[in-house]
């Protein structure tokens, strides 16, 4: 079985960071609507969170910021690294961790 994923972004500054997560939960609760009403679900235990920028762009950025709740019952974790089509990705796009995972391999 295939796996498929979408990926949502959002540029910001990090002083408009919380509009952003704002809009980031409107979309995903569109998502949410649309899945519903074509009896899907869309799974927050398969689904990943994470923030791109460079270390000081990130250093800017309180720990408050490392989740994204949705509803009551979906909070979405922050992650530093996520696989996409088979490459590892991290927040600074160095490829370290896809490297690291290459040579081990």
């Amino acid at each position: 079985m295939s796996e498929k994923a979408a990926t949502l972004s959002k540029a910001a500054r990090a002083e408009d960071i919380q509009a952003t997560k704002q809009a980031l939960v409107n979309c995903i609760k569109s998502m949410q609507d649309w899945s519903s009403s074509h009896r899907l679900k869309l799974n927050a235990a398969k689904s990943e969170v994470m923030r791109l920028g460079t270390r000081l762009q990130l250093d800017k950025l309180s720990d408050a910021n490392k989740t994204l709740e949705i509803d009551d019952t979906v909070l979405l974790k922050l992650s530093t690294v996520v696989r996409n089509l088979g490459v590892l990705l991290d927040e600074q796009l160095s490829m370290d961790a896809n490297a690291r995972q290459c040579a081990k391999t």
